[in-house]
């Protein structure tokens, strides 16, 4: 399972966390394209492993639980929401 967020929104929860913290958001911790490219490769590497993934940009809490349980509730018996389609890989 895999669970992503928009980069847009990665960027303002990181760019409040360094106003908070009072500290210089002039950094590729809060730069977009960075964090698209890292965001993108994260994506593409959990749909490889075919993993589900779920975009919890405009989820609360509880909307993201309620998601994950429902995925849960859906899997075979014996498989896991962890489990690689093909351990080989």
């Amino acid at each position: 399972m895999c669970l992503t967020v928009s980069s847009n929104r990665l960027v303002k929860t990181r760019t409040n966390k360094l106003r908070s913290l009072k500290e210089s958001s002039d950094i590729e911790y809060v730069d977009v394209e960075n964090i698209r490219e890292r965001v993108g490769a994260c994506r593409k590497y959990c749909a490889g492993r075919g993993w589900y993934v779920i975009d919890a940009t405009r989820r609360s809490i509880e909307e993201t639980a309620a998601a994950i349980l429902s995925l849960y509730k859906e899997k075979p018996m014996g498989e896991t929401l962890f489990t690689e389609r093909a351990k080989n890989k």
